[in-house]
């Protein structure tokens, strides 16, 4: 399933940090994989899609992947699947908190809004 879920395109490059040696960048594919993994740690809830978007702080985003944005906040939109009987709400708010905590551990990228979609259930 993991082989059916990347995509061929790694989207844009992340500028997370310059130094006096070079940059540092990543690309969306990686940061998105690291949510799915995030997503693994929550008992009862599958990813599904994810969508980010990448606040720089100039208001304009780039579509041209040879040229990083600078990633000062990212905006997730993930949706998932929820197994039928567990605390909804609670489990959400799990993920929410195992993506705060991941990606500026990984990556040294600050999430913004998180937004979660569970848009199925899932039998157990």
């Amino acid at each position: 399933m993991d082989v059916a879920r990347a995509e061929v395109r790694r989207g844009r490059r992340l500028l997370v940090r310059t130094t006096e040696n070079g940059t540092i960048e990543i690309s969306e594919q990686a940061l998105i994989s690291l949510i799915r993994v995030a997503a693994t740690k929550v008992p009862g809830i599958h990813s599904r899609r994810c969508r980010i978007e990448i606040d720089a702080g100039t208001g304009s985003q780039t579509e041209k992947s040879w040229c990083p944005v600078p990633a000062t906040r990212v905006v997730i939109n993930l949706r998932v699947a929820a197994a039928a009987g567990i605390e909804i709400p609670a489990a959400v708010k799990a993920l929410r908190e195992q993506i705060s905590k991941i990606l500026p551990a990984s990556m040294g990228v600050k999430a913004g809004a998180i937004n979660i979609t569970v848009e199925d259930l899932y039998d157990v």
